[in-house]
């Protein structure tokens, strides 16, 4: 199933028929989201009772506060790839419910207010089974892309993950901090030399990727 909103109040009346009203689209496998605007706001959703779901694949705009996007995952158990262009940071720790053991693929767009993946450990918890990881930060400052911690993460939360991609649009005021910070943690930790990571730069971005399908 593909829907289509223009307004964020659209935006919010979809994810409410869809996740929370009773008897409707129980049988949909997929479903995407598509928007063409970029400044709608954050869609808040209301605290309504659950209900369950085949949804496998999940493809969301932006627009959704973290609150709001754990509360979908509540209701879609056998989900197996989940995209989610942009999340605003959770204002409180995430709680992690049931475990989305079928869910090998996660791609996340988090905005410029996130300093560490630890802030989003709830949904780490939830997705154990992770294979691909890829995640894309807009104005990232320094500590949020610090190599050590990340390899701390991922051997806590994705022990299986063979495939990452991290791109990084940097914050101007932390941009050479954030370079260092790239430089000094990426390419001397054990963790990512083992596994042959890549590290490209540019003026105000940067991508850390391995991908161990096709490390030699």
């Amino acid at each position: 199933m593909r829907a289509n909103g223009s307004s964020c109040e659209q935006m919010r009346q979809i994810w409410e028929i869809v996740f929370f009203k009773p008897d409707t689209f129980a049988s949909i496998t997929h479903f995407e989201v598509e928007n063409l605007y970029n400044s709608l706001g954050i869609v808040t959703l209301p605290f309504t009772p659950i209900k369950r779901m085949k949804i496998q694949h999940l493809s969301l705009p932006s627009y959704l506060t973290a609150e709001g996007f754990m509360r979908i995952l509540e209701c879609i158990p056998n989900i197996k790839s989940i995209e989610v262009a942009w999340l605003a940071v959770p204002v409180a720790p995430l709680t992690a419910t049931l475990p989305l053991l079928n869910c090998t693929y996660l791609k996340l767009g988090l905005d410029w207010h996130v300093i560490s993946l630890k802030q989003f450990e709830g949904l780490l918890k939830m997705t154990p089974n992770v294979k691909t990881f890829e995640c894309t930060c807009y104005n990232a400052v320094d500590q949020f892309l610090d190599g050590n911690e990340w390899a701390l993460i991922f051997r806590e939360y994705y022990p299986e993950l063979i495939k990452f991609k991290l791109t990084a649009y940097l914050a101007y005021h932390t941009m050479d901090a954030a370079q260092e910070t790239v430089d000094n943690t990426f390419n001397t930790s054990s963790y990512w030399l083992s596994r042959n990571v890549k590290v490209e730069k540019a003026d105000r971005s940067c991508i850390v990727s391995f991908d161990l399908k096709t490390s030699v």
